[in-house]
């Protein structure tokens, strides 16, 4: 995967390394890899000495990123290495000291997590190798579970081949050059081997050769998917947004061109209302998405209960439930303690779970509303006999432009952002959410897991 333009999702508790043999190269990947932290509202922490400081910065301002106001709201901070050397060597208990002290502040801040990335070039050469390594490896193990994404920088001309193996085996995933490789799938390359015989370096080459050829037309596929997705979005787009206006514009025009009587008047009323309601919803989702891509999405926090949450998102959907016959029934722990969370954007998040189950369940049908405690968190779930989910499509449910098909969206109408819009809202509560489906009509449920006020 290319990294010329953006950095790949990594998930909490990843500790990456990268190799590079330039400082332009470097700074390449610094500036996404920075740039996806902002976007995800990560707090980002870069380690380097003076001179590449500068390059980054200067960097980062030519992809237009706002380095004065992130810094002023404490979300990035370039630092010099000499913070964290002691005696000519990192020591892993400072450093994790540092971290943990970072992550903290980072949480408190209300950022989502943590993002380090360390310049580690000036280690080449040392004597104290070994301890070098176990360093390493303690900070690897320091990373599980953590809310904490590392990249630690090596300049492949200043170190061995030996010392660089044994750097891939304490690190997550690789970057080489500009190409991302996680480790389930990475081949050392040859220029890192040392082999005797000649027909293990070739033998070795061409089938790195070969895995690159298949990454990188995996990732012209993926690519073109999403570019596909894209354009399928933009048209989905245009006729939501035209839809709502028709019958506004046509009700308006003809109480102003007609003498209608007063409940002819009211019932055009109540269409442009309506229109101009679903109209206002559409911008609000499309408002949603925008602050989340500029990771401007933020949380107001404050304790209330389950039960309230839940019964303000039923009485949203009640009326178009009792329109189709479904019937809503909820069952909620009285143990939960109160929720610690934005009141507006859990009811968001519950009332476009609720909306997709009655949209999506046929007349006559039900769906279900749970909660329960799990650990310090609540859980909810709420699930349907309707339609259900293809397999195919589970696994990218959550994506920002996925919907089922085309003709799912146009009968039920909507963009297919909202499930993406629920999930960074739960993300960002340091919750998560799950879909599950047995198939095609076999109904679907969604649980989401939120902290309680005792968290």
């Amino acid at each position: 995967m290319s990294l010329t333009e953006t950095f790949p999702d990594l998930t909490f508790g990843n500790h990456s390394c990268l190799l590079h043999d330039t400082v332009e190269q470097q700074i390449s990947v610094l500036v996404p890899f920075l740039q996806a932290g902002i976007r995800n509202n990560e707090r980002c922490v870069c380690v380097l000495d003076p001179e590449k400081s500068r390059l980054l910065r200067l960097a980062l301002a030519e992809a237009r990123v706002d380095i004065e106001a992130l810094e002023q709201r404490g979300a990035l901070l370039i630092s010099s290495a000499r913070d964290f050397l002691e005696h000519g060597r990192f020591h892993a208990a400072k450093m994790i000291q540092f971290l943990q002290q970072a992550i903290d502040e980072s949480l408190q801040l209300e950022f989502n997590g943590l993002r380090a990335t360390g310049d580690m070039t000036w280690q080449a050469g040392s004597s104290e190798y070994d301890g070098f390594i176990e360093y390493e490896a303690t900070l690897d193990q320091f990373f599980e579970g953590k809310p904490l994404i590392g990249l630690c920088q090596y300049n492949r001309n200043a170190f061995q081949p030996h010392v660089l193996q044994n750097v891939f085996r304490t690190h997550r995933s690789v970057v080489i050059g500009n190409q991302f490789c996680p480790k389930n799938l990475f081949y050392q390359p040859p220029d890192v081997l040392m082999p005797k015989d000649q027909a293990i370096v070739e033998a070795k080459k061409a089938e790195w050769m070969r895995l690159q050829v298949q990454r990188l037309a995996t990732a012209e596929a993926e690519r073109d998917a999403a570019d596909r997705r894209k354009d399928e979005f933009l048209l989905s787009l245009s006729h939501e947004l035209r839809t709502p206006l028709t019958p506004v514009l046509g009700w308006t025009r003809l109480i102003r061109a007609s003498e209608f009587d007063k409940p002819t008047v009211i019932r055009g009323m109540e269409v442009i209302e309506r229109n101009v309601v679903a109209e206002i919803a559409l911008v609000e989702d499309l408002l949603d998405l925008s602050r989340i891509v500029a990771g401007d999405l933020k949380l107001t926090l404050e304790p209330f209960s389950v039960k309230e949450a839940v019964d303000s998102a039923v009485a949203v959907v009640e009326l178009d439930a009792i329109a189709k016959r479904i019937t809503i029934t909820r069952a909620l722990d009285g143990s939960l303690s109160r929720l610690y969370a934005d009141r507006n954007r859990v009811q968001q998040v519950l009332c476009n779970l609720l909306k997709n189950a009655v949209k999506f369940t046929p007349p006559g049908g039900a769906i279900q509303v749970v909660s329960s405690v799990d650990g310090a968190f609540a859980k909810i779930v709420v699930s349907d006999s309707g339609e259900g989910i293809d397999a195919r499509q589970l696994p990218r449910i959550f994506d920002r432009f996925s919907v089922q098909d085309g003709s799912t969206t146009r009968r039920h109408g909507g963009l297919g952002i909202g499930l993406s819009i629920v999930k960074r809202i739960v993300e960002l509560h340091r919750g998560r959410i799950e879909a599950h489906s047995e198939g095609l009509g076999r109904g679907a449920s969604f649980s989401v897991w939120l902290p309680t006020e005792c968290r």
